[in-house]
């Protein structure tokens, strides 16, 4: 379940990498467009082409790459879904952050299935050696009888008859000892050793996923910060300086250079708020995980 939800979002990544990519690639189209008027007019060098070309060269790699790995999580998706239907999610929603309706409490830890695993095959190797222990204990055995004797019986010498009302009782008590009851102490011994050995195990397994689990939360808390830097001033910076800049570059304030750069400024704001979208999602996959929500 955990695979299936890394693919789907980072499905949802690329796809959302790719419209970013697209829109900066429109944008070094116009660029490479207002180059080549210029250079036509005398009013630039042909470097200013050439640099502009070479930057849309790059973004059509990149591009070309996150085109490749969107076909093959759509592509590991079907695997992991068992399906050769073809699928494909919705791009036309807003690309945000996997809600965490938790805090950090490691008891929580005890819903993993290793530790489940751990816990039930204890309790299989403690009933195996009580199981064990039983069958080489003394089998006790305590009785009684009522019956009646119709006719003549001998009783001291002497002929008695016995009619359908004379009743008979008694009790009687008897012991079995198993073959086995002095062989099998170092089996009971081992069997004993190996649920201690299981019961340490899940302990320590414990305490590792509690340890996975605290790093997991660390790791949230750190990509939820940068989130927050990132839509409360990276992203409407970013915007301003795409806008501010296009307009300065068109009406000739700054040169191809200064517009390059601040093309690349906002680029690697807005790159970087998509990634730390994804990181945030990724590590809200890791806890449910943990905690098998």
């Amino acid at each position: 379940r955990a695979q299936v939800h890394y693919s789907i979002y980072q499905i949802k990544y690329r796809d959302h990498l790719r419209q970013n990519l697209k829109t900066q690639d429109s944008l070094y189209l116009d660029l490479v467009r207002a180059a080549e008027l210029r250079n036509s007019t005398g009013e630039t060098s042909s470097l200013e082409k050439t640099t502009a070309d070479s930057k849309k060269g790059q973004i059509m790699l990149m591009l070309q790459q996150v085109e490749r790995e969107i076909n093959f999580g759509y592509v590991s998706l079907q695997a992991l879904m068992n399906t050769t239907d073809r699928f494909f999610l919705n791009s036309e929603e807003v690309y945000l952050p996997i809600t965490l309706n938790l805090l950090l409490d490691t008891a929580l830890i005890a819903n993993n299935p290793s530790i489940q695993l751990f816990y039930q095959q204890a309790v299989i190797a403690e009933q195996n050696k009580k199981v064990e222990i039983a069958s080489t204990l003394p089998d006790f055995t305590v009785g009684y009888f009522n019956q009646s004797l119709i006719g003549v019986q001998t009783v001291n010498g002497a002929d008695v008859s016995y009619g359908p009302s004379d009743r008979f009782d008694g009790f009687y008590v008897g012991i079995s000892i198993p073959l086995t009851f002095f062989s099998n102490s170092e089996e009971i011994k081992s069997m004993d050793y190996t649920y201690q050995a299981i019961q340490k195990e899940a302990a320590s397994e414990k305490l590792y996923l509690q340890t996975q689990l605290q790093n997991a939360f660390q790791q949230y808390n750190q990509y939820l910060a940068h989130y927050q830097y990132y839509i409360t001033i990276a992203m409407p910076n970013a915007e301003s300086i795409i806008n501010t800049a296009t307009l300065s570059f068109t009406s000739g304030d700054i040169g191809y250079i200064e517009y390059l750069a601040a093309l690349q400024t906002a680029s690697d704001m807005q790159l970087g708020y998509l990634q730390t979208i994804n990181q945030l999602n990724q590590s809200v996959i890791n806890i449910n995980f943990l905690i098998n929500q």
